[in-house]
């Protein structure tokens, strides 16, 4: 008898499918696989919940995925189990470096160190002034949003 044996935290191979749901600027919902995969963008990190510039996050990722067919090329798991990967577009662009275009993530260097061209995006979009960038001084990193919310809730 042949024994199949599901590992929970398994990365699955690269796959096609739709957004079902954009929580934030760079975590969504994925259909495609047997269920919908929880997704977090690989190399950026785009403000959260109650930082300046999360709604504007959120919705330009909508506006980038909305009706299209993505590339999911998973990269590993985070520590709350949601798969870190590469999502793309038709023809091939690639999310993360329009977020970062756009001003409206940093380019996460903690995780993605070698992410040459999330860097240089983002020095682009530092220097245009574009979204978060437009406000140098209105806040932190979502990084050290999180720790401080954390340390200070």
């Amino acid at each position: 008898m042949l024994r199949i044996r599901w590992k929970p935290n398994a990365i699955p191979a690269p796959w096609h499918g739709k957004a079902l749901h954009i929580f934030d600027g760079d975590t969504l919902s994925v259909s495609g696989l047997a269920v919908p995969q929880l997704i977090r963008i690989y190399g950026i990190d785009a403000p959260d919940f109650g930082q300046a510039f999360y709604h504007e996050a959120r919705n330009a990722l909508i506006s980038l995925l909305k009706n299209k067919t993505l590339r999911i090329h998973p990269v590993d798991r985070d520590r709350y189990g949601r798969i870190v990967a590469v999502v793309m577009t038709p023809p091939a662009h690639v999310v993360a470096l329009d977020m970062l275009d756009r001003g409206l993530a940093w380019w996460d260097y903690r995780f993605a160190p070698l992410e040459l061209d999330n860097k240089h995006a983002q020095q682009i979009a530092r220097a245009a002034k574009k979204g978060i960038w437009s406000r140098p001084h209105w806040g932190f990193a979502p990084w050290v949003f999180r720790r401080r919310s954390r340390l200070f809730g």
